[in-house]
């Protein structure tokens, strides 16, 4: 998680020059993220959607006979946090500046707070920055327009019909050649920026080898709800099996995710709850991409989950499994989830169940395990999980800021030096005095998950009396939603 003192930090500098930054990522040609206002959502600007991808794809592939796809390789993990001022000033201008005698006296530019911003959000990394923020999204299109500008690709891209999502290039071209010449110039460019492409990801095509995988159109046609119990038990097992063949033949989970996602959105016979409830919970252990998927499925019909013993039995058994895999790996999207559920379901664990956890990089996972022991679904006290030693010695200013902050908070620790660091902190003393949680537990209560949207709704006693598989609140499943570039 970023620290919150550096996301504010971040967060007022973009603000307070929105509109050179506006002004800046409007001039390139290719890149769909929207600078328009979005004040419905209370964001600076719309963004970028990834629905229609396909339908962009093959509007390039139409006006185009050869395709030029190309992915930068681990991109906001590689990003060189000085490099965003090249971007907007000119490398050489920047290097120069630098090394010239009157260094000392240049006006400092607003990258260059942007810069300072973002190693904060680091622990004072310079490369890399955090993945999941928009501000994250803003910045990459702030670097991005400085690859844009540099002069043999912007001449390239300008001979293209084609687009750049995030960091997916797509662009057609009329021949061959122009592809290649293209692909030497986007490569040059990002070298600049200490920037590199994914040679996995990225291909020349001619427009006819550019089409829908055939999985995502076999998985749709396969039918999965039927009035008759029998019949679809029979359904379901037969494009789960159909799901991970094609998941095997493409080396990818994406037609298990995408088949999950379908499931979360169906409303299945109640006798198949089960079938549904073990084919999930498999698809999360072989795939953790769709941990999450699994999660909000079991929180989102926690009354049927609760109603059978058995149904409880098949999610220990998985809960088991994601913290074998995943925990003493730091694996925190996995575990993180897995204890959400725990917490939803009111499973107890202990140590034991948990696993060697000691050396994380996050705080999550300890923090939801404090929400536990308050909830007393630790067997173990928390201090068993040995989550203080590396919290306290991290400091609060670390990545370990939410839980030590939290247990300071919720007096999960009576330690005088965390006590008396989180009361004497610039920004964690005010939150402090006010009571102000980083945490909600209500997710351990009665709620609906609306991922997509990443919403949580708390239910009302009448709801969850009568709550079914069909949620009033959902999004219903779109099956022309994409999973990206990747999925070519």
């Amino acid at each position: 998680l970023v620290h919150p003192g550096a996301q504010l930090r971040l967060s007022f500098i973009l603000t307070k020059n929105h509109t050179e930054i506006r002004e800046l990522i409007s001039k390139s040609a290719i890149s769909l993220y929207s600078v328009e206002l979005d004040l419905e959502n209370f964001k600076a600007f719309k963004g970028v959607s990834f629905r229609e991808l396909d339908v962009k794809r093959s509007q390039v592939a139409q006006k185009k006979p050869f395709v030029l796809a190309a992915d930068i390789s681990r991109f906001f993990y590689t990003i060189y946090t000085h490099s965003i001022a090249w971007a907007v000033l000119g490398k050489e201008n920047v290097k120069g500046a630098i090394l010239s005698a009157s260094s000392k006296k240049r006006k400092k530019h607003w990258t260059d707070e942007l810069d300072q911003a973002l190693q904060a959000c680091q622990s004072r990394e310079t490369f890399g920055i955090p993945v999941g923020p928009d501000t994250s999204r803003v910045i990459a299109e702030i670097l991005l327009c400085g690859v844009h500008s540099e002069a043999a690709f912007l001449s390239a891209s300008k001979a293209s019909a084609g687009f750049r999502l995030v960091d997916d290039f797509f662009l057609g071209f009329d021949d061959e050649e122009q592809c290649k010449s293209a692909l030497i110039a986007l490569r040059n460019a990002l070298a600049i920026f200490n920037l590199q492409l994914n040679d996995d990801k990225t291909s020349i095509r001619p427009s006819k080898k550019v089409f829908t995988d055939r999985w995502r159109y076999e998985l749709l046609r396969a039918p999965l709800k039927s009035g008759d119990q029998k019949t679809e038990a029979l359904q379901m097992r037969r494009i789960a099996e159909l799901a991970y063949y094609h998941a095997d033949k493409i080396g990818n989970a994406f037609p298990v995710k995408w088949l999950a996602t379908r499931m979360l959105h169906t409303n299945f016979n109640k006798r198949n709850f089960p079938l549904a409830l073990r084919i999930l919970t498999r698809f999360g252990r072989d795939f953790p991409v769709c941990i999450n998927l699994v999660a909000t499925y079991i929180i989102n019909h926690k009354i049927q989950c609760l109603r059978r013993s058995q149904n409880i039995e098949i999610i220990k058994s998985w809960i088991k499994s994601v913290f074998g895999a995943h925990s003493q790996n730091s694996n925190d999207f996995e575990v993180s989830w897995a204890l959400v559920v725990c917490g939803a379901l009111k499973i107890e664990i202990s140590k034991a169940d948990f696993g060697d956890y000691k050396n994380s990089m996050s705080s999550v996972a300890f923090a939801l395990l404090g929400l536990l022991n308050e909830k007393k679904l630790l067997r173990d006290p928390l201090s068993k999980f040995e989550w203080r030693g590396q919290v306290k010695n991290s400091g609060l200013d670390s990545h370990h800021w939410l839980m030590f902050y939290e247990s300071v908070l919720r007096k999960w620790t009576n330690d005088p030096a965390m006590v008396a660091a989180v009361k004497s902190h610039s920004l964690f003393g005010d939150l402090l005095k006010k009571k102000i949680s980083f945490l909600d537990d209500s997710v351990f209560g009665d709620v609906q998950i609306n991922l997509s949207r990443r919403r949580l709704r708390r239910m009302p006693p009448k709801e969850v009396a009568f709550a079914s598989s069909d949620d009033a609140d959902a999004v219903e499943f779109d099956e022309s939603d994409s999973f990206g570039l990747g999925s070519i």
